[in-house]
C-alpha cells in the first residue's frame, strides 16, 4: 500500500529520484545538461505536473489556449527532434507523472474543453485500483481518453520504481 501522507510522498519522491539527484549533484549527466542554451527559440518547453487542482489547471489551459500555444504529444516531440516533421510555432508539451486520479477527473476534461493534449507517464504497478476514477492496470484507457487528448505511456507495465 502506498503511503499518501505528506511524509510518505516526500519519502517516495526522494527514493524514486535518488539516482537522478545523485547524478545531477556529481555531474554524471552529459555535458549538454550543464551548458547554456544558445537558441531558446528552437526549444520546446515541457511542463510537468504531478497533480492538478481545477481552478489552477484551468487557468493554465486558458493561458495556453488564449496565447496561441500548441500542445504536442511525446510522439510529436520525438518526430520533431529526429527531423521527421517540423515543430509547430509556440509548441509546448504538458506531462503528468504517475497518473494520479486528478489526471482523469480534472485534467482530461479541461484538456478536451480547451482542445489541448498531454502525456501521462504511468507505472501501472503503483496506480491504485480506484474503480470509476483511474483506469486500472486490468483496464484499457477508454477510447475517449486515448489519442490526441491524453496519451498514456509506460516504460514497463510491471515496473515499481
Amino acid at each position: 500500500m502506498i503511503d499518501t501522507t505528506w511524509r510518505g510522498r516526500i519519502r517516495w519522491s526522494w527514493i524514486k529520484n535518488a539516482d537522478d539527484l545523485g547524478a545531477l549533484l556529481t555531474k554524471r549527466y552529459p555535458d549538454f545538461v550543464f551548458s547554456d542554451i544558445d537558441d531558446l527559440a528552437s526549444q520546446v518547453p515541457v511542463f510537468t505536473f504531478h497533480s492538478v487542482e481545477p481552478d489552477d489547471f484551468e487557468d493554465c489551459c486558458r493561458y495556453l489556449s488564449d496565447g496561441g500555444y500548441r500542445t504536442i504529444t511525446a510522439d510529436d516531440l520525438n518526430d520533431g527532434i529526429s527531423g521527421r516533421r517540423a515543430m509547430p510555432e509556440r509548441a509546448v508539451m504538458l506531462t503528468f507523472d504517475d497518473a494520479p486520479a486528478s489526471v482523469w477527473t480534472v485534467a482530461y476534461p479541461l484538456l478536451k474543453l480547451y482542445k489541448l493534449c498531454a502525456t501521462t507517464f504511468a507505472i501501472p504497478a503503483i496506480i491504485p485500483d480506484t474503480a470509476g476514477i483511474v483506469p486500472t492496470r486490468r483496464e484499457k484507457i477508454p477510447k475517449t481518453m486515448a489519442g490526441k487528448k491524453l496519451a498514456a505511456a509506460s516504460p514497463n507495465a510491471n515496473a515499481t520504481t
